[in-house]
């Protein structure tokens, strides 16, 4: 269970900087899994029918696998080609939130699959505040690559395509993704679940929140949201008419009251100061 990875995006078309070679060379022969990331833009640069940018990131991704195992064998790889993007022709500007971005990563994820390594993709907005297109856009892409089976989704609080971290976007994206996995989990079918015995025994009574067969089971079936509002309407009036960031915001704010807890060591962190000032000092 590696608790990081290192990771570089290829150059569409089909080129390596010198900067990511030297991450692949510098990062192997230590088991450190490496995230090879595609970033084609449909239409700029790779072909913008959906299925030809999967043929060039497929290529692209391939060749950072290439490189990866020629320097180290049997190095641990994540196949990304979840960071495909679109373009949009009116606004002259790339896109990480749309629906074809949706459908390009869980795409993107039965390669990988075809491939047998994991894949990789993100949930992200071209919204610049935590609203409804924010929320629209990645729970869109959340959920599909999910059940597209993406092993890995990041982008938690990003907003802006990427370049804006929003606190109170993070405490929505938690709850986004809360969802997602419940509902990715499925309904599980069998003896107990299906109930037949509880239905014969309650029969017509309307009863079965008193049940023991609810007690057992109404944790791991039913998901309590702490953040969504689910109360009548009078309920929420009376508690000040909170919308959806006014909560997060108040999430936030009970999140912050405590600081972090630090793990590390002092002879740790000096450690890690010593690492950070050498490649300060060999990046100029």
């Amino acid at each position: 269970n590696p608790i990081l990875s290192f990771g570089f995006t290829i150059v569409s078309p089909l080129q390596w900087s010198n900067s990511a070679l030297e991450v692949f060379r510098v990062s192997s022969g230590h088991g450190i899994p490496l995230m090879i990331n595609s970033e084609v833009i449909c239409g700029a640069t790779g072909p913008v029918s959906l299925a030809g940018a999967l043929v060039l990131a497929n290529a692209e991704a391939l060749s950072g696998v290439a490189i990866a195992q020629l320097l180290e064998p049997g190095r641990p790889v994540i196949f990304n080609l979840g960071f495909s993007h679109t373009f949009d022709m009116l606004a002259a500007e790339t896109l990480t939130g749309a629906p074809e971005g949706a459908l390009l990563g869980a795409a993107a994820s039965r390669i990988a699959y075809f491939h047998q390594l994991p894949s990789a993709s993100w949930m992200s907005t071209e919204a610049k505040a935590p609203d409804s297109q924010a929320a629209s856009e990645k729970t869109m892409l959340g959920l599909l690559h999910a059940l597209g089976g993406v092993n890995l989704i990041w982008g938690i609080g990003n907003l802006d395509s990427t370049l804006t971290l929003c606190p109170e976007q993070a405490v929505i994206d938690d709850e986004i993704a809360a969802g997602i996995l419940r509902i990715w989990r499925g309904i599980r079918v069998d003896e107990e679940k299906m109930a037949v015995s509880t239905i014969k025994a309650i029969g017509q009574k309307a009863d079965y929140l008193g049940s023991d067969h609810t007690y057992r089971h109404f944790r791991e079936e039913l998901r309590v949201t702490p953040l969504m509002s689910r109360e009548r309407w009078a309920v929420w009036e009376n508690e000040g008419k909170k919308e959806l960031i006014g909560r997060a915001a108040q999430r936030v704010g009970e999140l912050l009251k405590n600081p972090p807890s630090d793990h590390l060591s002092g002879s740790q962190r000096e450690k890690l100061a010593r690492i950070e000032k050498k490649w300060l000092e060999k990046l100029g």
